[in-house]
């Protein structure tokens, strides 16, 4: 979440409006969130890839990876792509 903060900063709104806009989650789905984030950062790493520039074929090796090498299921994967897309959102045009 402090990406998604960080870029709203930086566009012009204001501490407090920040968290209002990514406030509406639970704690508990933020700490999902955020893990999901570490790991998908941490992939974007090993392959030397831009986490904040995704493709859509990145993106696509990333859930791939998930999926053969994690064996996570469809539905988990799915949760993923929410996550991800959720700090995406104020950085990316990339709709997935």
């Amino acid at each position: 979440m402090a990406v998604a903060k960080q870029n709203l900063q930086e566009q012009g709104f204001t501490d407090d409006i920040a968290d209002r806009i990514l406030g509406p989650q639970r704690q508990s789905t933020k700490n999902m969130y955020r893990s999901r984030w570490t790991k998908y950062t941490d992939w974007c790493e090993q392959n030397q890839k831009d986490p904040l520039s995704p493709t859509l074929p990145m993106m696509a090796d990333f859930l791939n990876y998930l999926f053969k090498e994690k064996h996570l299921k469809p539905s988990t994967i799915e949760g993923y792509k929410t996550a991800i897309a959720s700090q995406l959102k104020f950085h990316s045009t990339i709709d997935f």
